[in-house]
Protein backbone atom coordinates (compact mmCIF):
# COMPACT_ATOMS: atom_id res chain seq x y z
CA UNK A 1 0.00 0.00 0.00
CA UNK A 2 1.11 3.90 -0.81
CA UNK A 3 2.41 5.75 1.80
CA UNK A 4 -0.29 8.31 3.34
CA UNK A 5 0.67 11.88 4.06
CA UNK A 6 1.15 12.49 8.03
CA UNK A 7 -0.43 16.24 6.99
CA UNK A 8 -3.34 17.63 4.88
CA UNK A 9 -0.83 19.08 2.14
CA UNK A 10 -3.17 18.09 -0.86
CA UNK A 11 -4.03 21.18 -3.53
CA UNK A 12 -8.01 20.79 -2.63
CA UNK A 13 -9.86 20.02 0.45
CA UNK A 14 -13.10 18.32 0.81
CA UNK A 15 -15.26 19.13 3.80
CA UNK A 16 -17.28 16.65 4.26
CA UNK A 17 -21.15 16.56 2.80
CA UNK A 18 -21.60 16.07 -0.55
CA UNK A 19 -24.31 15.87 -3.01
CA UNK A 20 -24.25 12.09 -3.43
CA UNK A 21 -26.95 9.65 -2.74
CA UNK A 22 -25.52 7.03 -0.63
CA UNK A 23 -21.95 6.41 0.87
CA UNK A 24 -20.41 4.41 -1.80
CA UNK A 25 -21.98 7.34 -4.57
CA UNK A 26 -19.88 9.86 -3.07
CA UNK A 27 -16.58 7.78 -2.04
CA UNK A 28 -16.81 6.90 -6.26
CA UNK A 29 -17.99 10.66 -7.12
CA UNK A 30 -14.81 11.98 -4.94
CA UNK A 31 -12.37 9.64 -6.55
CA UNK A 32 -13.54 9.98 -9.84
CA UNK A 33 -13.26 13.94 -9.76
CA UNK A 34 -10.66 14.25 -6.88
CA UNK A 35 -8.69 11.26 -6.84
CA UNK A 36 -5.69 13.23 -7.64
CA UNK A 37 -5.96 16.26 -6.08
CA UNK A 38 -7.31 15.23 -2.43
CA UNK A 39 -5.30 13.66 0.50
CA UNK A 40 -8.53 11.98 1.80
CA UNK A 41 -12.19 11.33 0.77
CA UNK A 42 -15.14 12.02 2.94
CA UNK A 43 -18.23 9.57 2.88
CA UNK A 44 -20.47 12.07 2.09
CA UNK A 45 -22.52 12.67 5.07
CA UNK A 46 -25.26 11.10 3.20
CA UNK A 47 -28.91 10.08 4.86
CA UNK A 48 -30.02 11.23 7.92
CA UNK A 49 -26.66 12.90 8.62
CA UNK A 50 -27.18 15.17 5.58
CA UNK A 51 -28.33 17.35 8.29
CA UNK A 52 -25.11 17.72 9.80
CA UNK A 53 -25.58 18.32 13.55
CA UNK A 54 -29.61 18.07 13.00
CA UNK A 55 -28.12 13.84 13.53
CA UNK A 56 -26.54 14.46 16.49
CA UNK A 57 -30.25 16.34 17.98
CA UNK A 58 -32.13 13.77 16.97
CA UNK A 59 -29.64 10.29 16.94
CA UNK A 60 -27.89 11.91 20.71
CA UNK A 61 -29.44 14.54 22.26
CA UNK A 62 -33.28 13.98 21.98
CA UNK A 63 -33.39 10.04 22.74
CA UNK A 64 -31.40 10.82 26.38
CA UNK A 65 -34.09 10.33 29.23
CA UNK A 66 -32.85 13.13 30.76
CA UNK A 67 -33.49 15.64 28.44
CA UNK A 68 -36.87 17.87 27.97
CA UNK A 69 -37.83 19.04 24.53
CA UNK A 70 -38.94 22.78 25.20
CA UNK A 71 -39.74 23.75 21.73
CA UNK A 72 -40.06 22.01 18.20
CA UNK A 73 -38.73 23.48 14.88
CA UNK A 74 -40.85 25.70 13.12
CA UNK A 75 -39.36 24.91 9.79
CA UNK A 76 -42.65 23.21 7.71
CA UNK A 77 -40.25 20.44 6.39
CA UNK A 78 -38.89 19.40 10.18
CA UNK A 79 -35.64 20.17 8.94
CA UNK A 80 -33.98 23.27 10.86
CA UNK A 81 -33.01 25.63 8.05
CA UNK A 82 -30.87 27.78 9.88
CA UNK A 83 -29.27 28.09 13.51
CA UNK A 84 -32.58 29.88 14.69
CA UNK A 85 -35.59 26.93 14.00
CA UNK A 86 -33.30 24.31 15.99
CA UNK A 87 -35.38 22.80 18.08
CA UNK A 88 -34.60 23.70 21.60
CA UNK A 89 -33.78 21.20 24.90
CA UNK A 90 -33.18 21.59 28.52
CA UNK A 91 -31.90 19.11 30.99
CA UNK A 92 -34.36 17.89 33.14
CA UNK A 93 -35.12 18.85 36.83
CA UNK A 94 -33.20 17.66 39.34
CA UNK A 95 -30.31 15.97 36.90
CA UNK A 96 -26.54 17.12 37.66
CA UNK A 97 -24.91 15.02 34.95
CA UNK A 98 -25.63 13.18 32.02
CA UNK A 99 -24.02 10.37 30.00
CA UNK A 100 -23.93 8.78 26.86
CA UNK A 101 -23.03 5.31 26.10
CA UNK A 102 -22.66 5.37 22.22
CA UNK A 103 -22.17 8.45 19.60
CA UNK A 104 -24.47 6.61 16.43
CA UNK A 105 -21.93 8.95 13.98
CA UNK A 106 -19.14 6.91 15.01
CA UNK A 107 -21.11 3.27 14.34
CA UNK A 108 -21.69 5.58 10.50
CA UNK A 109 -18.04 5.99 10.45
CA UNK A 110 -16.88 2.29 10.81
CA UNK A 111 -19.21 1.58 8.06
CA UNK A 112 -18.35 4.08 6.12
CA UNK A 113 -15.07 3.08 6.52
CA UNK A 114 -15.71 -0.67 5.34
CA UNK A 115 -17.06 0.65 2.33
CA UNK A 116 -13.90 2.70 1.23
CA UNK A 117 -11.62 -0.14 1.77
CA UNK A 118 -13.61 -2.75 -0.03
CA UNK A 119 -13.56 -0.02 -3.54
CA UNK A 120 -10.04 0.68 -2.54
CA UNK A 121 -9.27 -3.16 -2.93
CA UNK A 122 -11.05 -2.86 -6.02
CA UNK A 123 -9.07 -0.21 -7.24
CA UNK A 124 -11.49 2.50 -7.41
CA UNK A 125 -10.01 4.72 -4.84
CA UNK A 126 -6.65 5.45 -5.17
CA UNK A 127 -4.16 4.15 -2.22
CA UNK A 128 -2.73 6.74 -0.85
CA UNK A 129 -6.56 8.56 0.15
CA UNK A 130 -7.56 8.61 3.73
CA UNK A 131 -11.30 8.17 4.62
CA UNK A 132 -12.28 11.46 6.03
CA UNK A 133 -15.31 11.25 8.17
CA UNK A 134 -16.89 14.53 10.08
CA UNK A 135 -17.08 14.92 13.58
CA UNK A 136 -18.83 18.20 14.68
CA UNK A 137 -17.76 20.11 18.15
CA UNK A 138 -19.50 20.44 21.16
CA UNK A 139 -20.55 23.82 20.59
CA UNK A 140 -22.17 22.70 17.01
CA UNK A 141 -24.02 19.07 18.05
CA UNK A 142 -25.40 20.68 21.45
CA UNK A 143 -26.24 23.87 20.00
CA UNK A 144 -30.26 22.92 21.16
CA UNK A 145 -29.80 23.62 24.77
CA UNK A 146 -30.58 27.00 24.66
CA UNK A 147 -33.44 27.48 26.85
CA UNK A 148 -30.97 27.68 29.68
CA UNK A 149 -28.13 27.76 28.28
CA UNK A 150 -25.88 28.95 31.54
CA UNK A 151 -26.50 26.00 33.10
CA UNK A 152 -27.54 23.15 30.44
CA UNK A 153 -24.60 23.46 27.97
CA UNK A 154 -21.64 22.73 30.17
CA UNK A 155 -23.26 19.66 31.70
CA UNK A 156 -24.20 18.69 28.25
CA UNK A 157 -20.39 19.60 27.24
CA UNK A 158 -18.51 17.80 30.05
CA UNK A 159 -21.40 14.37 29.17
CA UNK A 160 -20.21 15.06 25.12
CA UNK A 161 -16.35 15.28 25.63
CA UNK A 162 -16.42 12.14 27.80
CA UNK A 163 -18.53 10.51 24.93
CA UNK A 164 -16.29 11.45 22.25
CA UNK A 165 -13.23 10.46 24.30
CA UNK A 166 -14.62 6.86 24.17
CA UNK A 167 -16.00 6.61 21.09
CA UNK A 168 -12.78 7.58 19.24
CA UNK A 169 -10.94 5.25 21.18
CA UNK A 170 -13.48 2.75 19.86
CA UNK A 171 -13.07 4.31 16.39
CA UNK A 172 -9.21 3.96 16.25
CA UNK A 173 -9.84 0.04 17.67
CA UNK A 174 -11.93 -0.47 14.14
CA UNK A 175 -10.09 1.79 12.12
CA UNK A 176 -6.21 2.14 11.57
CA UNK A 177 -5.55 5.45 12.39
CA UNK A 178 -3.09 6.26 9.81
CA UNK A 179 -5.60 5.90 7.24
CA UNK A 180 -8.25 8.33 9.03
CA UNK A 181 -8.88 11.64 8.35
CA UNK A 182 -11.41 14.24 10.20
CA UNK A 183 -12.83 17.10 9.46
CA UNK A 184 -15.73 19.49 11.68
CA UNK A 185 -17.40 22.25 12.11
CA UNK A 186 -17.02 24.55 14.88
CA UNK A 187 -19.49 27.67 16.74
CA UNK A 188 -17.56 29.88 13.94
CA UNK A 189 -19.51 30.49 10.88
CA UNK A 190 -16.97 28.43 8.77
CA UNK A 191 -13.79 26.92 10.86
CA UNK A 192 -12.79 23.70 9.62
CA UNK A 193 -10.33 21.68 11.18
CA UNK A 194 -8.51 18.41 9.85
CA UNK A 195 -7.15 15.76 12.09
CA UNK A 196 -5.40 12.91 10.92
CA UNK A 197 -3.66 9.66 13.38
CA UNK A 198 -0.90 10.16 14.25
CA UNK A 199 0.35 13.33 14.91
CA UNK A 200 -0.51 17.06 15.03
CA UNK A 201 -4.01 17.92 13.67
CA UNK A 202 -3.51 20.27 10.35
CA UNK A 203 -5.91 22.98 9.97
CA UNK A 204 -7.84 24.36 7.23
CA UNK A 205 -9.62 27.23 7.01
CA UNK A 206 -10.85 30.91 8.49
CA UNK A 207 -12.73 31.71 11.36
CA UNK A 208 -15.08 34.76 12.24
CA UNK A 209 -17.69 35.12 14.82
CA UNK A 210 -21.34 33.83 13.70
CA UNK A 211 -24.35 31.73 15.07
CA UNK A 212 -24.04 27.81 15.78
CA UNK A 213 -24.58 26.24 12.03
CA UNK A 214 -27.61 24.42 11.91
Amino acid sequence: MAELSPRANSELLLVGSLPAESTEAAFRAGAELFGDLVFALPDGETGPRAAWVGYERERLVRPNPDVDTVKTTDSPTGIPRHAYETPVFKIRAGVSELHWDTWPRIDDAIESYGQFRALREQGLIPENLRCEIGLPFPASALNGFKADFGADYPVAERAFEDLVARELERLTGEIPPGELASSGTSVTKYSTSKALWPGPPATHGSASPGPSPA
